[in-house]
């Protein structure tokens, strides 16, 4: 049988005895937390002329790659450190396709070369092209939206601001883009009297799969678990402790008025400065002395001010004094007085402290009054001045300005570690199509099939079968848990239980195994509250701290996973100021329902909830519909129960058993169904047997397969090997 192997789509000359051993697996039931792909070990290449010139000759230690590509490998020739496609054939059947890594070159003498390489499966590439990247790296630009109560609440049912769609606008679709979810985030005592700054953006997990994967140059299939309307509600919502704004942003925010020439300013009128640098969002009129701010966020204004003169009687025995208000929208913010002096002229700095602006907000600099030798002029006298104002923003973002959609993301988690928590949660299978850098992605349940290949005929009963009882059980119990977090409701639950809300221990009926397995996400518990403070229906996700004087504040919190529910009846909440009109709220939580609940993200009904029936709703809380249940129970009692057996015998494969094979499927010898687990050391074009290991099928994944030979149920594939 010949064995050829392709890589970048060029065929690799191999020596005619050389021994490529494959692994097989997705899953191991060993180890549910953790997914596999396919991978030889150690294959040796020989360094024939046509493979040094494919591997760029690297052997010479005088060469330099010339590739400076980051993701393209061959371009112009060989850079070890990027992934190279490869794919592996016997007799033009596909036994394997993923990429290579070059381990290691051996000079064993003049003008012999041999390169070590180990290949990998397409989950192994998928993986491998994402690396150390994190969610933030991801290019969400797209979303970038002003961030204004109508962007807001068009969020919640109506259009998003989008820029692959028509005008800039996307109709609102479950799992697109981001959504406001009703957080209480510790802002405000009172969700019934709401302000736009108390609402923060969530972003779709749909989306930000969507990006992970594009940005690997990977995708799913149609049928895929990313696609369900389930998944599509799930939203990552935004755990900082304020929107912040760059180095780079802050910097185009300041700027500076100033004015050499001196100027007179009557009492009442604002101080007008005639120049200004680096205004880049033209927030100063040189005319009016008006400061309109078009980029809303927290300012500072910093005020050297010399008074040359002043229009008042002043001899220069007597203290004199100026007062300068800081207006908002002509309404009071600060007061300003300038040091008493008896000198003129005299300089003064002065700093407003930090400010924060809207945007729209107009700030204006008044010259309030002037004190000489204690009379107050406060009517037509004025004072001559030069002096310049330095506006500084801070990190601080503000109402009507952009909202940086990277930002929204916690800056720390790995894109690997996203998904892997992803697969966790849903217990998900991964495992590649019949297309080009495509995966399938599935919780087991959706994942297995009642398709059979019969492998009656392969299994070589001259070699030793063993059976191992009671499956792959070796840990007891199994926890279940998301991350501990310190925000208030977590703390308050695991100071009362000891233990994560809505986590899950469960025990097996087992005298022997007392091994603890913890399979935990990167997520942190979201506890659901309706406070009696609250005067309100709403029952809302909380992710709020106290001070140590008792005082609720926001507060910066692990990465959260949530449901948006869509619109649960209110008895009311008002939106800056407007009358109480909104009596549906945006729902978001670890159910989909707070009192009727058909979704669970927790693992287990939570030990104590920290809301009531309210205002004679009935509380509907079933105990299975949560993560465990129905993603893990079945599979942990299938592969824990007393009749559960794993299987480990050896097989004759062909080229076209080792194309054929399924992980969905089941297997058919020795008079029972198998679900395969592992291919171990298969010799790719090899004539040795292989040994492979399986978990004996459950009667609940097998009874509407009927048991023999040619002999299926509607709906079943029966493959004879």
């Amino acid at each position: 049988m010949a064995t050829q192997l392709f890589i970048n789509d060029v065929l690799v000359d191999l020596i005619e005895s050389v021994d490529i051993p494959l692994n097989k697996q997705i899953a191991d039931i060993a180890t549910p937390e953790n997914r596999s792909t396919s991978f030889t070990k150690t294959v040796k290449i020989p360094g024939t002329k046509a493979n040094n010139k494919l591997f760029g000759f690297i052997f010479d230690v005088n060469c330099s790659i010339q590739n400076t590509s980051s993701t393209v490998n061959f371009f112009p020739d060989f850079n070890p450190n990027l992934k190279a496609s490869c794919s592996i054939y016997v007799d033009s059947i596909l036994q394997m396709k993923g990429y290579i890594h070059l381990i290691q070159v051996n000079v064993l003498g003049v003008n012999n070369i041999e390169y070590e390489v180990a290949i990998y499966g397409e989950l192994g590439d998928l993986f491998g092209a994402i690396g150390t990247s994190k969610l933030i790296d991801l290019d969400l630009s797209q979303y970038n939206h002003t961030w204004n109560a109508t962007n807001i609440t068009n969020s919640w049912d109506t259009s998003i601001m989008d820029t692959a769609g028509v005008s800039g606008v996307t109709s609102f679709a479950y799992g697109t883009g981001y959504v406001y979810p009703f957080i209480d985030y510790g802002i405000t005592d009172n969700p019934k009297v709401m302000l736009s700054e108390y609402f923060f953006p969530a972003i779709y997990v749909k989306t930000i799969v969507d990006k992970i994967f594009s940005s690997a140059g990977y995708g799913y299939s149609a049928g895929s678990f990313f696609n369900t309307a389930f998944f599509k509600r799930l939203i990552i919502p935004f755990t900082g402790s304020g929107f912040t704004l760059s180095l780079a942003d802050v910097g185009l925010r300041t700027f500076e008025v100033s004015t050499a020439t001196s100027v007179n300013t009557v009492i009442g009128n604002p101080i007008i400065f005639d120049t200004k640098a680096a205004d880049t969002y033209s927030q100063y009129d040189t005319g009016t002395g008006l400061f309109t701010f078009n980029k809303a966020g927290t300012y500072s204004f910093n005020i050297s001010l010399v008074c040359l003169n002043v229009d008042v009687p002043f001899v220069g025995s007597e203290d004199l004094q100026i007062t300068i208000l800081i207006k908002i929208n002509g309404a009071l913010s600060n007061t300003l007085v300038l040091a008493n002096s008896d000198v003129l002229p005299y300089v003064n700095n002065l700093n407003s402290g930090n400010i924060p602006l809207n945007y729209g907000d107009i700030v204006k600099f008044e010259l309030a009054s002037v004190f000489s030798d204690g009379t107050d002029y406060t009517s037509t006298y004025s004072i001559n001045t030069t002096g310049t104002i330095l506006v500084e923003a801070t990190s601080v973002n503000g109402i009507g300005s952009s909202v940086d959609m990277n930002n929204v993301l916690p800056p720390t988690i790995l894109q690997r570690d996203f998904l892997t928590s992803l697969t966790k949660m849903f217990n998900l299978y991964w495992d590649n199509t019949s297309n080009q850098n495509e995966m399938v992605v599935n919780p087991r349940q959706t994942y297995l099939t009642n398709n059979v290949l019969d492998w009656t005929s392969k299994i070589d009963i001259s070699k030793p079968v063993n059976i191992i009882p009671m499956g792959a059980l070796d840990a007891n119990p199994y926890v279940f848990t998301y991350k501990e977090d310190s925000d208030f409701y977590n703390d308050s639950y695991f100071k009362e239980f000891g233990r994560s809300y809505g986590d899950l221990k469960y025990y097996i009926n087992n005298d022997f195994v007392k091994d603890e397995k913890k399979i935990d996400l990167i997520f942190s518990p979201t506890v659901m509250a309706n406070e009696p403070a609250w005067s309100t229906n709403m029952v809302l996700p909380s992710i709020k701290t106290y001070d140590s004087s008792g005082v609720r504040q926001a507060k910066a919190a692990n990465i959260r996973i949530l449901y948006y529910g869509g619109f649960k009846a209110s008895n009311g909440f008002s939106l800056d100021g407007n009358p109480l009109n909104y009596f549906v709220y945006p729902f978001a939580g670890h159910m989909d329902d707070p009192y009727n609940l058909t979704v669970d993200l927790s693992f287990d009904v939570p030990q104590k909830l920290y809301y009531g029936s309210v205002g004679g709703t009935v509380m509907n809380y079933p105990s299975n519909i949560n993560l465990f249940d129905d993603y893990y129970k079945v599979f942990i009692d299938d592969i824990t129960n007393k009749d559960s057996k794993i299987v480990r015998a050896y097989f004759n494969l062909n080229a076209q058993d080792i194309n054929q094979i399924d992980f969905s499927y089941l297997y058919f010898f020795m008079g029972q169904y198998f679900r395969l687990n592992k291919v171990i050391d298969h010799i790719i074009g090899g004539k040795n047997v292989t040994q492979c290991e399986f978990i004996k099928a459950p009667l609940s994944e097998t009874g509407d397969v009927a048991i023999g030979i040619g002999v299926m149920a509607i709906g079943t594939t029966f493959i004879i090997g």
